[in-house]
């Protein structure tokens, strides 16, 4: 969690360094309000970026005294952890406290005083004396003034401004950021260049609706020495200083903002590479019999070796029972992840007969016998084995022979004779047979005998 905060901070500070140096100073105040708030978001993201890296690593075994000094290091990093949580609490609850009183005190004026509907925005009527300021789409005037319309209408369009720009949320976003990082210098000049910004905007505005700087101008320096109001408001007096008078006759070339507008792009993935979280993909190449021990014990629990244990008796004390094919499945699984430490304490593995095959007759091939009966096969696999054997004696009595030939074949002259008629063969084949038997007399009286040789010389 520090490491995040640290890497948060870094990369805020630089994007904030960055627009103090390139950007505050340009008439880009759309632009630099997005910045602004982007630079927020951003910072939070950067270090919580994933970038993974390959590696090939050795794990060292761990030893009594790594393990011991682990746990002393951990219990006093426990301690001053707890006291810093408490501190970081009570400050951030002050500042809460603060922020919910201040959103209260300005609901309670705007329920509490004469409302008018000015344009987009509610008027706020109050007796005392100030100078306009907004909250959220209200804005606050003095109530003898506006009545007597000694209001100045630069003065309405600069509010109206925050009202149509919707600025009250930016400074509500900033403030909350303020009461969770209350720690982090950078969220106070953050909340300055926000609200300075804000002022840019407006009063751009008012210079683009009246088209009048100088008039417009002096109508600040004569509200200069009126106090600020709520600092959740977006009032007219904040910040009022040589930025805003400056930047009210400031020539900005629009190639120069553009360059600065895509060069914001390099910069943010360069930060994102810096401070991204680098995770390494680690591989084992060589461990230690501790190191294996310790991997295979946080794999089987206490739960597995108990079930084991179950199992393993239940085979082993009675040896009639039927084995099941899932638990010895899961007898096995477990025996596998156990280590010899945990092998010596638990139950013995039980002896377990290999099943009885099946035999199948596949495509006219000879039947398997079945194997012979195992010496430490209990009573009721015997009794499958002996179905097995009886089973194979009735298959193999039902293969019958193929049946003869179709044609038979002169070799050499002669005729080849058909086989003899197979004992167990069916009412059907015996026919065929004796067709076949009867075709070869036949064929056979129609080939005339062999020339006899004669041994006189002619």
């Amino acid at each position: 969690m520090i490491v995040y905060i640290v890497k948060a901070s870094f990369c805020l500070a630089i994007l904030l360094a960055v627009y103090h140096l390139f950007l505050e100073k340009e008439k880009m105040h759309q632009f630099n309000r997005f910045y602004l708030l982007g630079s927020i978001l951003f910072s939070f993201y950067a270090p919580t970026f994933i970038i993974y890296t390959s590696s090939q690593t050795i794990i060292e075994p761990i030893t009594n005294v790594q393990l011991l000094t682990d746990a002393m290091i951990q219990e006093n990093t426990l301690n001053y952890s707890h006291m810093l949580y408490i501190l970081y609490g009570i400050i951030a609850a002050i500042l809460l406290i603060r922020f919910t009183k201040n959103v209260f005190y300005l609901i309670h004026k705007i329920k509490t005083n004469t409302k008018v509907t000015y344009r987009n925005a509610t008027l706020v009527l109050l007796a005392e004396k100030l100078i306009p300021h907004t909250f959220l789409s209200y804005i606050f005037v003095n109530k003898s003034e506006f009545q007597e319309d000694k209001l100045e209408k630069a003065l309405f369009e600069h509010e109206l401004t925050h009202v149509r720009e919707k600025h009250t949320i930016d400074i509500f976003v900033v403030e909350l950021l303020h009461i969770i990082c209350w720690f982090n210098p950078l969220i106070i000049y953050l909340k300055r260049a926000i609200k300075l910004n804000h002022e840019f905007i407006a009063d751009s505005n008012v210079i683009q609706s009246y088209n009048n700087t100088a008039e417009y101008q002096h109508l600040l320096l004569s509200k200069v020495s009126q106090n600020r109001h709520s600092y959740l408001a977006s009032n007219f007096n904040y910040l009022l200083t040589k930025k805003r008078l400056i930047m009210m006759t400031k020539q900005s070339s629009q190639l120069k903002m553009l360059f600065k507008k895509i060069a914001i792009i390099p910069i943010a993935l360069a930060l994102l590479f810096i401070f991204a979280n680098r995770v390494e993909a680690k591989v084992i190449d060589k461990q230690t019999v501790l190191e294996s021990e310790i991997i295979l014990q946080e794999k089987v629990t206490p739960e597995m070796i108990a079930e084991y244990n179950a199992l393993a008796k239940k085979y082993n004390s009675n040896p009639e029972v039927v084995f099941k094919k899932k638990e010895i499945q899961r007898l096995k699984y477990i025996y596998s992840l156990m280590s010899e430490k945990q092998k010596e304490t638990a139950e013995v593995f039980p002896n377990i007969p290999p099943p009885p095959p099946t035999n199948k007759n596949v495509k006219g091939k000879k039947l398997l016998p079945p194997p012979p009966i195992p010496a430490n096969a209990t009573e009721a696999q015997k009794a499958k084995y002996v179905k097995a054997i009886e089973k194979y004696k009735k298959e193999t009595k039902n293969v019958h022979p193929p049946l003869p030939p179709k044609s038979e074949k002169v070799v050499k002259g002669k005729l080849v004779p058909p086989p003899p008629i197979p004992e167990n063969a069916t009412k059907e084949q015996k026919a065929t047979y004796k067709k076949a038997v009867e075709k070869y007399k036949k064929e056979a009286k129609n080939i005339p005998p062999p020339p006899i040789k004669s041994n006189k010389k002619e």
